[in-house]
């Protein structure tokens, strides 16, 4: 493979280098948005966004899965077939899914009244708005997964970073126009304005031609994706659970300072990973060979991750409190191994992604096996931090060497070694 670069690949790579720092600009814009209402909202008012957001994330696990699905297909279309192809997948995925949102969104309406009982909201308005969030906000995933797909990177970023910007706006002028209690409106403008500019955009690229031919949504790819997202939640939600279980109040608190530490090292290390199935897919429609682009990929994703534990872990008791203050100081002890946790877990996710690009469906099981390793270790060991910090580490270190074991073993594979493809063909049909 010729690795030089060509001057037309040049607007590519800057406009994949717009999407990465659009990534970085809307985490922070996130982070802002949650400093600026803890300061300016009560405590029962960022409740209910916290409980809008919760609701956000679930769904989320979808969303993602189904963006995944749209990108895959999207960039396979690309470079087996062409960019006509590609519209008449989008357009036809579209009108799928709109039927399906409105399904859900009704069964959401006629839950409300028994949600808002169990949450103790007393206006059930703030959850009956959530209904249109469930009817258009997962276009905004399909639209992006398609301007993605055509290597429109800088495009992709805007819309990354629009949301965001968007609600932290929203939420400056509802407070200014003294609407504390309708903040929670600043979400929901956010994802509703974003999915109609998303949809204009998309739109607007679209080709005037499109092919006759039906395509076929992926589900085996959804499914799979799904799975993948599932496997997250145990390293990045499911282990702060636990630990405000089995943990004493202080201990849980020093926990919740670590676990932003993991999330800034697992965003680090996923910025290449964005790209993954979009390169991946595109050289598998071309019938190119992918393993150069994946190890470059895997290449920066450990660079960015050791770039973050030599930050946080081997010198945390200098940047750590330039984060959270002298209140952090005390889990500077259990940093280094907690991060260098989640850095292992974040590389075996872009391992997981490469092969669930490449439809190798086993790694995505093979990922929900072993992360369900952690919730059983902190059944298990559960006295302190220190033995729950240890059991992250552990887990992490086998959740790497695992998936390192099976993609090299599927690499390597030989006519006479059927072993992985037999169990991948079983799992076929629970996809």
């Amino acid at each position: 493979m010729n690795l030089r670069m060509n001057v037309k690949n040049y607007p590519h790579l800057i406009s994949g280098f717009a999407l990465t720092a659009a990534l970085m600009g809307a985490n922070a814009v996130n982070l802002l948005f949650n400093a600026y209402l803890g300061r300016v909202v009560t405590p029962e008012e960022f409740g209910i966004i916290a409980l809008i957001n919760t609701f956000m994330y679930v769904s989320g696990m979808f969303y993602n899965a189904l963006g995944a699905a749209a990108l895959f297909e999207v960039s396979r279309l690309e470079g087996l077939l062409n960019s006509p192809a590609a519209a008449s997948f989008v357009s036809s995925l579209t009108s799928q899914v709109l039927k399906v949102n409105v399904a859900a969104a009704a069964i959401w309406a006629i839950l409300v009244p028994w949600t808002s009982a169990f949450f103790h909201i007393d206006n059930p308005l703030i959850l009956y708005l959530f209904t249109p969030v469930l009817i258009f906000y997962p276009l905004v995933f399909i639209g992006r997964s398609y301007l993605q797909g055509k290597l429109f990177f800088a495009l992709t970023g805007f819309l990354v970073l629009l949301e965001p910007v968007i609600k932290l706006l929203s939420a400056f002028f509802l407070i200014e126009l003294n609407l504390h209690p309708q903040i929670y409106n600043a979400i929901y403008i956010s994802a509703f304005l974003t999915a109609i500019i998303t949809i204009l955009i998309a739109w607007y690229y679209k080709p005037n031609s499109q092919t006759q031919k039906t395509y076929s949504f992926p589900h085996k790819f959804f499914w799979a994706a799904f799975l993948t997202g599932v496997s997250s939640i145990s390293f990045l939600a499911i282990d702060m659970v636990l630990v405000k279980h089995y943990l004493p109040p202080a201990e849980a608190g020093q926990y919740a300072f670590l676990a932003l530490l993991g999330k800034i090292i697992y965003f680090l290390g996923s910025l290449l990973n964005i790209f993954t199935i979009t390169i991946i897919s595109r050289e598998t429609g071309n019938n190119k060979n992918t393993k150069v682009s994946f190890y470059l990929l895997f290449a920066g994703s450990l660079t960015l991750c050791a770039i973050g534990v030599i930050a946080l872990g081997v010198f945390g008791q200098y940047f750590i409190p330039l984060i959270f203050g002298n209140r952090a100081d005390s889990i500077i002890p259990y940093a280094l191994p907690y991060v260098s946790s989640i850095a292992l877990f974040t590389l075996g996710s872009i391992i997981v992604t490469y092969h669930l690009a490449r439809k190798n469906y086993l790694f995505p099981f093979l990922s929900l096996g072993l992360s369900s390793l952690l919730t059983i270790g902190i059944l298990i060991f559960n006295r302190n931090l220190t033995q729950i910090v240890y059991v992250l580490f552990t887990v992490g270190t086998i959740y790497i060497l695992g998936l390192l074991l099976a993609h090299f073993y599927k690499e390597h594979l030989t006519p006479k070694k059927i072993a992985v493809d037999s169990i991948e063909k079983k799992l076929e049909p629970i996809l």
